[in-house]
């Protein structure tokens, strides 16, 4: 059946790392499944039926048909061929030797079909062409089908995708062209080899053909070519893998095997019903398995198309996360300034405003001194007193929360210990800060997120931590700052539902996002909570875009 040439077009199967995540689009790596493995069984068995069948009409005579012979081998040529190359591309891909082995068993089968063609008597001339002579084209057809199971034995019997040293190891890795153009041309000139020793040394061979009949010579020979074949079945049952691309071959070969005993071994000669049936059989056979083939590798090429705009809509979805983050960064940084200004403008305009009105209150309230002043009036210049004190207390606490004017004024280390001390006094929690000699050189932007980050992570110690002391630490860890708020609290424990938003995580982990750091939380009943953050140096020295 020497048409089988089309199942393939398949990628190369590579024992070395067969079936890795990274081939699956591949039928040479992919794995048959059970509704594959089921089909090809089927195939199988339906062949070996229709040649139970047609095996006692193997000898009948019938007529001969000239144009049968062109048709037929023109569509192997075709099928081989493209087979041919196809393997060749997958063999590109993964630098298979086992693939660029079955890829030369194609195209050997290709050239020697239409050695095949043109030496067959009376096809193109009474006594067929390049110099043919009467057993030509059945010696041709010895080595043909009997070199094709080769290929698919060293095939099966090449066990390392890759070859691990010397010259061949490096043409196949660095010069894959190179290495197809050279088994090419080794191929090439085995077909022009076998067919040169078929014609112009025809004298060496005994006779296979006698008036169109086969003699006791050709019955040896077939039988052997059809024990390479069977052979050729066994090895790949035995070494082959379990990828699609062998299930198939498997399934090749049976048919293979079926086709050389219909028209080469249970008939009488040529243009008999077995010579027809049997190529006729292989050809369909061929020709269905290279269309499952294509079928599976138009559904991988599919699956393919799908990840490949799963994995655009991804990047996609990156641009629009990394915009918004842009978008965060610059809503983030407006408000910040506009904090900034308002606290300045609290700090320095209303708060001097009321600073100056509670001069000119106590002036006026030692002139009224001066004078027989009411008591009642007495009580309410002291009342005012105390309300223009509490209002400048309140504008200040407000202006530091909006923006603390010593994170601007004096640095990040000094805005930190008024932070903490602020807390201590709101809420009597001690807040111990440890942080290196001398003020780190943070950028304004990583100054104002530390900040931001260890003020909302000891509010989040205030409402839910029930703790009675916060240890506030800053340390240069390789090429990172790392800031850790620790408290003695209740903790968490890990399992507890929780969502980020609930414990202020979500600002905090916004800020560190934007700075390209990372935030961790360890903690469990009991044992408190700590906050872990890392901020690379490149994204808060004081050279980096604020």
């Amino acid at each position: 059946m020497e048409q089988l040439a089309s199942y393939s077009g398949m990628p190369g199967n590579d024992a070395g790392r067969e079936f890795a995540p990274g081939n699956r689009m591949f039928l040479s790596t992919v794995p048959a499944g059970p509704g594959e493995r089921r089909l090809a069984l089927t195939l199988m068995l339906v062949s070996v039926a229709a040649f139970l069948v047609a095996v006692p009409f193997a000898k009948r005579e019938w007529p001969v048909i000239w144009a049968f012979i062109p048709t037929y081998e023109s569509a192997l040529v075709v099928t081989d061929s493209i087979t041919s190359m196809l393997l060749f591309g997958q063999f590109y891909s993964l630098r298979s030797q086992r693939l660029l082995a079955l890829a030369c068993g194609y195209l050997f089968t290709a050239g020697m079909t239409v050695a095949h063609a043109l030496s067959f008597p009376g096809l193109f001339a009474p006594g067929g062409l390049i110099g043919a002579g009467p057993q030509s084209t059945a010696w041709i057809y010895m080595f043909w089908h009997a070199g094709f199971p080769l290929f698919v034995i060293a095939y099966a019997l090449l066990k390392g995708e890759r070859i691990d040293d010397g010259p061949l190891a490096r043409m196949l890795e660095i010069a894959p062209r190179r290495a197809i153009l050279l088994c090419a041309a080794i191929v090439l000139a085995l077909v022009l080899g076998f067919a040169a020793f078929a014609t112009a040394g025809r004298a060496m061979l005994p006779d296979l053909l006698h008036d169109g009949r086969f003699t006791p010579v050709y019955r040896v020979a077939i039988a052997l070519v059809w024990a390479t074949s069977l052979a050729a079945f066994l090895v790949l049952l035995r070494y082959g893998t379990r990828s699609t691309l062998d299930m198939w071959l498997r399934v090749v070969l049976c048919a293979w095997m079926i086709d050389i005993a219909l028209a080469a071994m249970l008939n009488h000669g040529r243009f008999d019903l077995g010579f027809y049936v049997g190529r006729i059989y292989g050809l369909i056979s061929a020709s269905f398995v290279l269309v499952v083939l294509l079928v599976e590798s138009g559904m991988l090429y599919a699956r393919l198309a799908a990840l490949t705009r799963r994995d655009l809509q991804e990047r996609m979805r990156v641009k629009e996360l990394e915009h918004l983050g842009l978008l965060s960064a610059g809503i983030q940084a407006a408000r910040e300034e506009e904090q900034k200004r308002i606290a300045r403008e609290l700090h320095d305009d209303l708060g001097q405003r009321l600073t100056a009105i509670k001069i000119d209150l106590t002036m006026f309230e030692a002139d009224l001194q001066d004078r027989a002043m009411s008591p009642e009036l007495r009580a309410q210049a002291q009342s005012m007193q105390s309300l223009i004190d509490e209002t400048v207390t309140s504008v200040r606490r407000i202006a530091a929360g909006l923006r603390p004017v010593a994170l601007d004024d004096l640095g990040l280390v000094p805005a930190l210990e008024w932070l903490a001390r602020d807390f201590e006094t709101r809420y009597g929690i001690p807040v111990l800060l440890d942080f290196p000699t001398g003020e780190p050189s943070f950028n304004s932007g990583a100054s104002t997120a530390v900040f931001r980050i260890v003020q909302e992570a000891l509010t989040n110690v205030a409402r839910h931590a029930q703790a009675t002391q916060v240890h506030v630490q800053a340390t240069l860890v390789d090429d990172a700052w790392r800031v850790i708020v620790a408290d003695n609290g209740r903790g968490i424990a890990a399992d507890a539902p929780r969502k980020d938003t609930s414990f202020g995580l979500l600002g905090i982990r916004e800020r560190v996002r934007l700075l390209n750091g990372t935030a961790a939380i360890e903690t469990a009943p009991g044992q408190g909570l700590r906050l872990t953050v890392d901020l690379p140096l490149a994204a808060v020295s004081d050279d980096s875009p604020a």
